[in-house]
């Protein structure tokens, strides 16, 4: 449900571009242009991912604590 949040932040033009880059890309960032790599920081910044992850620590149990 939060994912879900965050992902109504962005218009649908958006969405659809970002699904296109994503797709294009393959998982690699060599594989698209400056200008769709750009496009993409853009879009993935109107999703504030940080603000996600800090929502989804408390399912995880909080940080790791080291063995030592």
């Amino acid at each position: 449900m939060i994912m879900r949040t965050h992902w109504s932040y962005l218009d649908s033009n958006d969405r659809r571009e970002l699904t296109r880059i994503v797709r294009k890309s393959g998982g690699r960032p060599g594989n698209l242009t400056r200008n769709e790599r750009s496009e993409l920081a853009r879009i993935v910044r109107r999703l504030d991912l940080i603000s996600a992850g800090r929502k989804l620590m408390p399912l995880h149990g909080g940080l790791r604590k080291s063995r030592r």
